[in-house]
């Protein structure tokens, strides 16, 4: 797998999560984010509220690193207990966000001699809240998710599905930070990452050539996810609350 492409980045920026509540075992997607602050990376967690939400305990599914590349297919599951504590929820109860640090991951995993192969979804990525007015009202846009019956359980490899916006990024839909899509949402996409799709043209030797170019939008909600339509968390959301607890964690 040609790992300098970034759509095949993001399958190992993209984690599968599990819950046990009183109601039984609920699954859904995450992933890594990088947040720059100050000329420094510091790396979360991010998904659904709702997937850790009166969660007693929980399973967050990594690819095992082989050298320095991914070993597809070998997967390592890490047990959380208390696992609705271990997360971070925003402030606003009708947000469906939370984040987790992942480095006290990273250091457990190391003292158990156990490594992971990653990559991350940076914050650097996101449209700049001055240049989202000047996108088209109908964007493509692509999620990576673990839906339920789809996800490659093989190669424990996420799903990609493609769709478009079905209200314009640069309009907060009834009043939220957030905007709809019209893609294949499924049980087990709820905090998938999105990213709209733009083709880029760049010269080739022999001609021109065209790729693609991401840019990350937000967090698919777990909310309104009916007749193939999703909410989608803007990516603002997001860094605001990675930024709050970096900043809480200086004063404190």
């Amino acid at each position: 797998m040609d790992l300098t492409n970034a759509a095949n980045q993001f399958f190992f920026a993209t984690v599968k999560i599990e819950s046990d509540k009183p109601s039984g075992m609920e699954s859904g997607t995450g992933f890594i984010f990088s947040q720059k602050l100050e000329n420094e990376n510091y790396l979360f967690i991010v998904s659904s509220r709702q997937l850790s939400q009166n969660a007693s305990e929980g399973r967050i599914s990594f690819t095992k690193k082989l050298g320095d590349k991914p070993d597809i297919g070998n997967r390592f599951d890490l047990t959380i207990s208390d696992f609705e504590r271990a997360w971070t929820a925003h402030p606003d109860p009708n947000v469906d966000l939370a984040v987790m640090p992942l480095v006290p991951i990273l250091d457990y995993l190391f003292n158990d001699g156990v490594e992971i192969f990653f990559t991350t979804i940076s914050s650097e990525s996101t449209l700049d809240e001055e240049r989202l007015p000047s996108r088209e009202a109908l964007e493509d846009i692509l999620l990576y998710s673990y839906a339920e019956d789809w996800y490659d359980q093989d190669k424990h490899l996420p799903v990609m599905c493609s769709g478009t916006t079905a209200t314009p990024v640069y309009l907060d839909y009834k009043g939220s930070s957030a905007f709809l899509v019209n893609a294949q949402v499924t049980p087990g996409c709820n905090g998938s990452p999105v990213f709209l799709v733009e083709k880029e043209a760049f010269q080739k030797l022999n001609g021109v050539g065209f790729r693609n170019r991401f840019y990350f939008l937000g967090l698919l909600s777990n909310n309104q996810q009916k007749n193939q339509m999703g909410t989608v968390l803007k990516a603002k959301v997001i860094t605001d609350i990675c930024e709050i607890m970096l900043r809480n964690l200086d004063e404190n």
